[in-house]
């Protein structure tokens, strides 16, 4: 397969192409020229401005990404990795984005995905190579659909098809409660993640100084008991604000924009399925009917 690297040439030539098809667009073009051919190093890099560049200015994306370079230089996925959401928060990046640009840099370190190979690929086969590769990482609102036609199924099925608003009811919490605490194995995962750098960075001044404390900080011995004493609250509470979290993660998302809007009516549409398939079925009801009839009089002849 030969594959067409997109030049200044070819640029230009598609740009007179588009605007003898599109006249809107050729009065563009003769208004304000023709746009600029943004080329790009290949690489991480690149891949992580694109993805900052979407939904705000240009602007704001080449600010958020000259402060990028500046904390994580050199950027490579692994270095990526290492930075917290508070950072990449200050940074200039939204909870969306966050996710988005840590799944590429997990492919990327796992070897899911080689950006070496993309060049010999057409689009189409690009983008399922990506997809592929990206995909498992990604939770998709679409998946409340189907989570809305499975429980709706169940329900429907474990009633002998009776429905009612009861069940209807139950359909709907299920499904809501099955898309939003999905986001809690997410949660935890990144948790769990952010807090390894943090222990491994504290155990070489532990070893090589295992007598020193800081000023006003406890001694090891003093931390153990009150460590034992506050795990079951500690637990306790993490529990709650896990489940707490989960729950209004969907609303959560409102603050990422047209996304975070577009995924809720998603999850809408998806418990709306449920409540439908989980309805009390309809009763034609005929009649009255006489069951004894009187015999019709003879008639008269």
């Amino acid at each position: 397969m030969v594959t067409t690297m997109l030049d200044e040439v070819i640029f230009q030539s598609s740009l007179r192409e588009l605007a003898v098809r599109d006249s809107d667009l050729a009065r563009v073009v003769e208004t304000y020229g023709a746009p600029p051919l943004w080329v790009r190093e290949p690489g991480f890099p690149s891949l992580v401005y694109i993805i900052l560049e979407q939904q705000v200015s240009l602007a704001s994306a080449r600010a958020a990404f000259q402060r990028l370079r500046v904390t994580a230089n050199p950027l490579t996925p692994r270095r990526f990795l290492t930075l917290s959401d508070r950072q990449l928060k200050e940074i200039g990046f939204s909870r969306q984005k966050t996710l988005y640009i840590r799944l590429l840099a997990e492919s990327l370190v796992k070897k899911y995905l080689d950006l070496n190979d993309l060049h010999d690929l057409s689009d189409d086969a690009a983008r399922k190579y990506s997809a592929f590769g990206i995909a498992t990482g990604i939770r998709l609102g679409y998946i409340a659909l189907a989570v809305g036609w499975l429980v709706g199924m169940a329900i429907k099925k474990g009633s002998n098809g009776i429905g009612g608003r009861r069940y209807q009811i139950a359909a709907v919490a299920l499904t809501y409660a099955a898309v939003s605490l999905s986001a809690i194995p997410v949660g935890i995962y990144y948790l769990l993640k952010e807090k390894n750098p943090v222990q491994i960075s504290h155990a070489p001044s532990s070893s090589s100084a295992p007598n020193a404390t800081e000023p006003g900080s406890a001694s090891p011995q003093d931390d153990s008991p009150a460590s034992g004493q506050r795990s079951t609250p500690s637990l306790t509470s993490a529990t709650g604000a896990l489940l707490f979290a989960g729950l209004a993660s969907p609303f959560l998302e409102l603050a990422e924009g047209v996304s975070g809007l577009i995924g809720l009516v998603i999850i809408f549409v998806g418990i709306r399925i449920a409540w439908k398939m989980t309805g009390a079925p309809r009763l034609d009801i005929l009649g009255p009917f006489q069951g004894n009839a009187p015999p019709s009089p003879a008639p008269n002849i």
